[in-house]
C-alpha cells in the first residue's frame, strides 16, 4: 500500500478525518522511515503538543489505529516508536489544527496537561520477561506476546491489553479494578495471581486462576456479557468459534470441557454450581441457602449473569461483596438484611 506524501503532510497539519488518520497511521507503522524523511529528529525533539484530544475524537482515532495495529505485527522498535508517537503527538497535531474555536481559558488549561500515552511492550526474547506496572503489580510476559497499557492507568481502573500469554500478580487496590482485555475476553480482578493465554492464532482464550478470585467476562457480540467467576485451581476457556465460556479444573484434559447448559444450577450438598444464571435468580437462591434477606431490584440486575462455584460454608457477606465489586455494584448490610444495587 502506497500513501501519497501530500496525505501524510495533511495528517501532520491536522486536516485529516479520523479514517484518513488511521490509514496514515497504519502506513507509517509499516514505513517508519517516511516519518523521519518528513520530520527530522530535531523537529520531533522540539515539538510540544499543547492540547489533548477530546474524548470522542480520541476514542474514534484510537479505535481506527487499534484495528490497524491488530492486523500487523511490529517489525522493529522503530515501527513501534512510530505508532506510539502517532497516538501521542500525532493525535495532538490532529486536534490542534482542527478548525474548532475554544475558550482561551480552556486552551490554557489543556496546555498545562501532558498528553496521555500508551506504554507498549512486545517481547520476542526466549525467556519470560518480568514487567513491573505503575501500581507495583507484576507481569511475567511470555515470548511472542504483546502488552499495552495507558501510562499511570486511570483514577477508576487499571486496564491492559494482551496478545499472547502472561502471568499477572496483581496489587490489591480497593475501588480500582485490574482489567486485562484479551480478544473478546475481559478478566477483572482486585488482587490475585492468574495466567492468560490469548495468542492470535489459537482457537481459545484461556484464563487460569492461581490464587484469589477473578471474574472473566465476554466482550464481543453475540456472547457479550457472559460472566464466569473462578476460584483457585480453576481455568476457563473461551472458544472463539462457538463463542462460549467453559469452566473446569486445569488438571483435566482439554478435551473434557464441553459448553455447559445456560441457566443451570447444581447443588451437590456442599457447593452450589451456577452456569449463566441471571443474578436475581442467584440472589434468590442465596436467600434460601443462607437464611438471610437480600433486597434488590430485578429490573436493575436483569442483565447480570453469574457462572461460578460457591461453597455453602463461605460467609454470604464475602460472596455478595465480591460479586458486587467485580460488577461495579454496591452492597450494604443493616438490621433488615443485605441490599444489592447499582
Amino acid at each position: 500500500m502506497m500513501i501519497d506524501r501530500a496525505l501524510i503532510e495533511k495528517f501532520l497539519q491536522g486536516q485529516c478525518t479520523a479514517l484518513e488518520a488511521a490509514t496514515v497511521a497504519k502506513y507509517l507503522e509499516q514505513h517508519p522511515e517516511e516519518l523521519e524523511a518528513i520530520l527530522p529528529e530535531q523537529e520531533w525533539e522540539a515539538f510540544e503538543p499543547g492540547a489533548r484530544l477530546r474524548a470522542a475524537d480520541s476514542e474514534q482515532m484510537l479505535d481506527q489505529v487499534r484495528l490497524a495495529a491488530k492486523r500487523y505485527r511490529y517489525r522493529n522498535w522503530a515501527a513501534a516508536a512510530a505508532v506510539i508517537l502517532l497516538l501521542g503527538a500525532g493525535g495532538a497535531w490532529w486536534q490542534l489544527h482542527r478548525k474548532v474555536e475554544q475558550p482561551a481559558a480552556a486552551i490554557a488549561s489543556q496546555r498545562r496537561e501532558a498528553p496521555a500515552r500508551d506504554t507498549l511492550v512486545r517481547h520476542t526474547g526466549r525467556n519470560t520477561r518480568r514487567i513491573v506496572l505503575p501500581d507495583s503489580s507484576e507481569v511475567m510476559l511470555e515470548t511472542g506476546s504483546t502488552l499495552r497499557w495507558r501510562h499511570g492507568f486511570t483514577a477508576t481502573q487499571r486496564a491492559l491489553y494482551l496478545e499472547g500469554a502472561a502471568t499477572f500478580r496483581v496489587t490489591k487496590e480497593e475501588g480500582r479494578p485490574f482489567i486485562v482485555y484479551s480478544g473478546n475476553v475481559a478478566t477483572t480482578v482486585l488482587g490475585t495471581t492468574f495466567r492468560i493465554c490469548a495468542y492470535e492464532g489459537h482457537k481459545t482464550v484461556k484464563v487460569r486462576l492461581l490464587s484469589g478470585k477473578v471474574m472473566v467476562k465476554t466482550t464481543g457480540a453475540p456472547a457479550a456479557g457472559e460472566m464466569v467467576y473462578l476460584t483457585p485451581g480453576q481455568e476457563c476457556a473461551f472458544n472463539k468459534g462457538q463463542r462460549s465460556l467453559t469452566v473446569y479444573r486445569y488438571g483435566q484434559p482439554e478435551s473434557t470441557p464441553r459448553a455447559p447448559l445456560k441457566g443451570n444450577i447444581k447443588d451437590n450438598g456442599e457447593e452450589l454450581l451456577f452456569t449463566s444464571v441471571p443474578l436475581p435468580e442467584v440472589l434468590d437462591r442465596f436467600e434460601a441457602v443462607y437464611k438471610v434477606r437480600i433486597t434488590f431490584s430485578p429490573q436493575q440486575l436483569r442483565k447480570y449473569y453469574f457462572t461460578g462455584q460457591i461453597r455453602k460454608s463461605d460467609a454470604p457477606e464475602g460472596i455478595l461483596q465480591t460479586i458486587a465489586t467485580l460488577n461495579r455494584l454496591k452492597v450494604t448490610h443493616d438490621s433488615t438484611g443485605y441490599h444489592v444495587f447499582r
